[in-house]
């Protein structure tokens, strides 16, 4: 049984899913948003469709570790999952931007 990722344990480049269907999506945690107080408000979540490198921001609060099979089957439907170079490239795609 899959269990949900209290967001103390949440770190950059942790791979999550957000449902425990067996075909779920695997996303790579790409940013961790704090609040003024201290704690875990949000998470930016990047994902591969194919080619794509696609990202949401999402609440910490609904997050799973992946299964064997759920990393899998992303894997085997997109290739590829979201590394640490990519969330470096995301993240200095968002800078020049702003």
């Amino acid at each position: 049984m899959q269990r949900f990722i209290p967001y103390s344990k949440l770190y950059v480049g942790q791979l999550v899913v957000v449902t425990t269907n067996k075909d779920a999506q695997v996303r790579t945690i790409g940013a961790i948003h704090k609040s003024d107080h201290g704690t875990v408000s949000a998470v930016t979540l990047l994902w591969r469709e194919g080619k794509r490198m696609c990202g949401q921001d999402s609440n910490p609060w609904t997050l799973y570790k992946p299964t064997l099979d759920q990393i899998e089957f992303s894997i085997e439907v997109n290739g590829a999952l979201v590394n640490k170079t990519d969330i470096c490239r995301h993240l200095i795609a968002l800078a020049e931007t702003a």
